[in-house]
């Protein structure tokens, strides 16, 4: 395989974001992650061999994409982060909503499906509103009466 010098910064950043959210998920189930970090080592080694030589620095004797490659895959995956959060937010937010919404029998029916009806759009589309005009500042934990 070839890889141009654009095509293997790419494959770098793939690769970080991979390791990334695997070794996250690794860790969070108590797992051994650092294999799974072994091949940022790999690709490093690999770029360096194919002589592209500034996608890669060595830091503690170990090699690794370079500092460049890594501030940009922390930006990219805290732009994710914060996107899956306020995605998760509104529809977990729309979800109880909806469910608090619903009879015994709507949701008797709802049961007989694996879908959700599309009435649950307008509170997904409630909560994205807010969330954009006002990110969690009107947010409040409200205690049950």
């Amino acid at each position: 395989m070839k890889f141009t010098k654009k095509e293997f910064r790419e494959l770098l950043l793939i690769l970080l974001a991979g390791t990334w959210v695997r070794s996250a998920v690794m860790e969070s189930r108590g797992e051994d992650f650092k294999n799974v970090e072994k091949w940022n080592e790999y690709f490093a080694l690999m770029a360096k061999q194919l002589g592209y030589d500034d996608l890669v620095e060595i830091y503690k004797g170990i090699i690794m994409p370079s500092n460049d490659i890594c501030l940009e895959n922390e930006e990219e995956m805290e732009e994710f982060m914060d996107e899956i959060f306020w995605e998760e937010l509104e529809v977990r937010l729309g979800k109880r909503d909806f469910y608090e919404s619903v009879s015994k029998e709507d949701l008797s029916e709802m049961d007989k499906s694996p879908w959700l009806p599309d009435k649950i759009d307008s509170f997904y589309r409630k909560y994205k509103k807010e969330f954009t005009e006002f990110g969690i500042d009107r947010l409040r934990i409200v205690p049950k009466k």
